[in-house]
Formats: structure tokens, C-alpha cells, sequence
């Protein structure tokens, strides 16, 4: 239906990340007062925007798999894909068609490059204000975005503002557990979803292809490990619990798995937090620049005492 509202199905919008030379990751989230488990979500992927040269088309029939992500779903198109290329997509749902967006492959290990554009990317508070450079993003000539952390910040009582900050309408937060800040699985994810509302971040989200990473907020303000407890401490209500920083620390990284469209290893059950989700890795750009994301969160120090 070209009339179809994309935001009634698609409030999130759609995104695209972890690149290869074979393909992306494509990310969207269905609305859950739209969701039924007897529809299918369908994708399509053409090499132009008007998706009459379809490359890839096919249908996500896992319904509880969807649900039990909040909704969220991701799609690898690893292999699928020509390397080097630029490609659209969008997914369908009952009829609605998602906005379209673009995305980018890598080139080949070892392919001729004379050049790189990448637009790089931190530190976004929604309570802080609106996301106005990400409209310039959105226009900008990039083959990527790398962002290197804080996509959310974990408060709702605008405890990380600027100096001066005001309030700004339509910007208020509430998290589900009523606290204000994170305490919960459901708090993390519906901060993710706040913040993927805005429609400028959208915007940059649909025009690239996006190498995310993770720095404290994501989790809790100065996160570190606390090897004199082996679990994670940081400047939190609870911070100098270990057993519930531990179980803190685990749901964070579960929604930033469910909401970003990360290529990383995660293994949700592996007892180990340090283990559990595998950020730190390389990508190399043919042979031109090899990137290498780190996570110095999960592996960092206690900070020092004063003297």
C-alpha cells in the first residue's frame, strides 16, 4: 500500500550494519500493537531505489523469535551480497512497506581503495536536546558510520544534561521500573526505542551502513571492572553490588545486542559477563585502513583514588 503510514508498523524505523564483503545485517522492529505471529516479514534488497533490479527477497517466519526480542529482528545477508556495493532494502509487513534505506558492503581483504568516507559518531542524550546533526549525517557522502558509544544514556531525570540545559519538549523520559535510573531489562530497551524515534537519527540510520561500538552509558555511568569482586561496579544507585551489577550489566548488553546491528559474538547464557558478548574486533577496508573497536568498558581498571 504506497498510503501506508511506515511509522504505524515501523516506529523504529530500519537500519543496516556489520558489514562484510558479502553482506549486511538488517535490523528493523515491528510495532507489538500491530504484530501478529501469523504474518510474515518480508525484506527485499535491490541495487536501486525504486526495486525493479531485486537481488534478495524473502520472508522472516519465526514469530516467537520476534517477540522474544521486543520485537526487534535482524537479517544476515552475509554472502548474499557483491562486495563493494551499495544496495537498497526495505521490509514489508501486512502491506507496509518500511522506509527505504541504504547500506554498504565492504571490499574485498586486500582490494585497491583510493578512498574512504566515514562519518564518526558519539555521545547522543535525548534528554539533552534534539539530533539535528544527524540530518546532516543522513546527506552527507559516507561510505559508513562508526559511532563509538553512549547511543542511549541510562537516566530519565536528565542527570547527564548540559550544564544550563533546559528542558525540551517532547523529550521527557519514564522509565518502565519508575526509577530514574536504569534497573531493568525493560528500562534498557525502552530507552533504545526512545531514542531510535527521533527522526533525525532515523534518517542517518536509513542513508548508512553503521559500525557501532559501546562506551559507558550504554551500561552505567563509569563503568569498570572491579577485580576485587571480579563483576562490574560503576556510578549507579547499587554500583557497589556486585551480584547486581552483575545482572545489570548482562541486561544492558542484551538490549544494545537487540537494538544495534552489530556483527559481534554473543552467547547470552556463557557465565562469564567479560565473555559474554565479544565487542572488541577488526575491519579491514580493502587495503587502504584496517579499523580496530575495542571495548574498554568490560575490561577497564578501577579508576584511581585520590591521594
Amino acid at each position: 500500500d504506497p498510503d501506508a503510514d511506515p511509522d504505524a508498523v515501523f516506529p523504529q524505523s530500519i537500519a543496516s550494519g556489520g558489514p562484510t564483503p558479502g553482506g549486511v545485517l538488517l535490523w528493523t522492529r515491528i510495532d507489538p500493537a500491530v504484530f501478529d505471529p501469523a504474518i510474515d516479514l518480508a525484506v527485499q534488497v535491490a541495487s536501486d531505489g525504486d526495486f525493479d533490479s531485486v537481488v534478495f527477497d524473502g520472508v522472516l517466519t519465526d514469530p516467537e523469535r520476534i517477540a522474544a526480542h521486543d520485537y526487534t529482528v535482524k537479517l544476515d545477508l552475509d554472502g548474499r551480497l557483491d562486495a563493494n556495493s551499495e544496495y537498497y532494502y526495505r521490509f514489508v509487513y501486512d502491506g507496509v512497506a518500511s522506509r527505504t534505506g541504504r547500506c554498504q558492503t565492504l571490499p574485498q581483504s586486500g582490494e585497491e581503495m583510493e578512498s574512504l568516507r566515514i562519518g564518526l559518531l558519539t555521545c547522543q542524550n535525548y534528554a539533552n536536546g534534539y539530533f539535528p546533526a544527524y540530518h546532516h549525517v543522513a546527506e552527507a557522502e559516507l561510505d559508513f558510520v562508526v559511532h563509538l558509544g553512549d547511543f542511549v544514556y541510562e537516566s530519565a531525570d536528565g542527570d547527564f544534561k548540559g550544564i544550563g540545559s533546559e528542558r525540551f519538549p517532547d523529550r521527557q523520559l519514564e522509565l518502565p521500573s519508575g526509577n530514574d535510573r536504569v534497573r531493568t531489562l525493560e528500562d534498557y530497551r525502552y530507552l533504545h526505542r526512545a531514542y531510535r524515534t527521533d527522526r533525525f537519527l532515523q534518517e542517518a540510520l536509513e542513508s548508512h551502513t553503521l559500525i557501532p561500538g559501546w562506551d559507558d552509558h550504554e551500561m552505567v555511568n563509569d563503568v569498570y571492572w572491579d577485580p576485587a569482586v571480579d563483576a562490574p561496579a560503576g556510578d549507579h544507585p547499587r554500583g557497589d553490588d556486585p551480584e547486581f551489577m552483575t545482572e545489570l550489566i548482562a541486561d544492558a548488553m542484551h538490549a544494545w545486542w537487540e537494538f544495534m546491528p552489530a556483527r559481534v559474538s554473543y552467547n547470552p547464557n556463557d557465565g562469564s559477563t567479560q565473555d559474554r558478548l565479544e565487542l572488541w574486533r577488526s575491519i579491514e577496508f580493502g587495503d587502504l585502513v584496517t579499523i580496530a573497536l575495542t571495548d574498554e568498558r568490560l575490561f577497564r581498571d578501577p579508576p584511581r583514588e585520590a591521594i
